[in-house]
């Protein structure tokens, strides 16, 4: 799972550790959503809501981190209660959510199988009007 840098100027520093730029500030995104993260964002969005958030933009940011493997975020240190979200720049909120809920909400997008086609000779129904 590769850390996802932030691109956010003022939050896009890196580190240089044994030749490689290392970033400061990242999240790591599962490699395969699986029926644990399924209940993780439940989870997430219940307490979230039993706790009185109700701003969607938090609660977004919340179920994202909650499917995260990792990160290291500007203000985010310490335990989940100690976390100033009021106080955290919100473009940094806005691209957790969008790297986090993108893939993971992309999973419940079901294709649809095509339709055989119809045999020699046969023509498609068409609606009466």
């Amino acid at each position: 799972m590769p850390k996802i840098s932030c691109p956010i100027p003022g939050f896009d520093q890196t580190i240089e550790q044994a030749g490689d730029d290392i970033p400061v500030y990242y999240v790591v995104v599962p490699d395969m959503w699986l029926g644990r993260h399924a209940e993780a964002r439940d989870k997430a969005a219940a307490a979230a809501r039993k706790g009185g958030l109700v701003s969607d933009t938090y609660l977004r940011f919340v179920i994202s981190m909650a499917l995260l493997d990792g990160f290291n975020l500007p203000g985010m240190d310490g335990q989940q209660e100690d976390w100033d979200l009021d106080n955290i720049d919100l473009r940094v909120l806005a691209w957790v959510s969008h790297v986090t809920l993108t893939p993971f909400l992309q999973c419940f997008i079901v294709p649809k199988a095509p339709l055989s086609p119809l045999p020699n000779g046969s023509k498609a129904i068409t609606p009466m009007m």
